[in-house]
């Protein structure tokens, strides 16, 4: 029996301005391993994981790779999940979570502000995809949510933002250095697929090609002090002015 696979993809990559292709990737299973860390511009991600709830994936398919440029600016500084395991086939159920943490580089004026994800999209037969994300405040599903994220397909809802606040999406939380985020990918595959051309049956599948992840930050408040410091040099002026008058 010919079996031909048909793919249909979404590129949602084009309309976020997303490199398709990644200059450096790392694996995620050695990122565990070593307690690695992944940086994008002023970002550090690090303490990553993994946990599979059915199905099986193995960490070591799983490719993480930083994305943005400083011409793009910090707000384009983000992460990507890709890599060939992100797929069920056969009628299967592939249910697994990614937690890492995102801190923002000492020094770097500015503080974690809102989240935003989208991935790409692969099928041949139907099946479903949903990808949940939230964010803690003190650890991994410890102290408060700051925020959450919900896509599916279908029908396609592939990116945020725009929020829908029927899907509990929060996208914006106070300013902060450090989260924590986890990840929840849920993939259902079609029992067969059916190939155009002969009829012929073959076995579903659904999945995605790449997952990204971004972080949108705000400048860190000074507090008054530029104000103080214009205040400060305003009256030297004028007790040098008064002196030499």
């Amino acid at each position: 029996m010919k079996v031909r696979t048909v793919f249909v993809e979404f590129v949602l990559a084009v309309l976020l301005c997303v490199p398709l292709a990644q200059a450096v990737g790392y694996n995620l299973q050695e990122l565990i391993d070593t307690q690695g860390t992944v940086v994008s511009g002023d970002k550090i991600m690090g303490e990553f994981g993994i946990l599979t709830r059915e199905g099986y994936i193995a960490a070591s398919s799983i490719t993480v790779s930083p994305i943005g440029t400083q011409a793009e600016g910090p707000d384009y500084y983000g992460i990507t999940f890709g890599g060939g395991g992100l797929y069920a086939q056969g009628g299967a159920i592939l249910d697994f979570a990614i937690h890492y943490s995102v801190t923002v580089a000492q020094g770097s004026g500015y503080k974690l502000h809102d989240i935003s994800q989208a991935f790409n999209l692969f099928t041949s037969g139907g099946g479903s995809v949903t990808i949940g994300e939230t964010v803690f405040a003190d650890g991994f599903g410890q102290g408060p949510v700051l925020a959450q994220s919900s896509l599916f397909w279908p029908p396609p809802d592939m990116s945020d933002p725009a929020a829908e606040g029927v899907q509990g999406d929060d996208l914006i939380f106070a300013p902060c250095d450090k989260v924590y985020v986890t990840k929840d990918i849920r993939l259902e595959s079609p029992v067969w697929a059916i190939d155009p051309e002969t009829g012929e049956q073959y076995p579903g599948r659904i999945g995605t090609t790449i997952i990204y992840q971004r972080f949108s930050q705000v400048p860190v408040p000074d507090g008054g002090k530029t104000l103080v410091m214009l205040l400060g040099g305003l009256i030297s002026s004028l007790a040098l002015r008064r002196r030499f008058a």
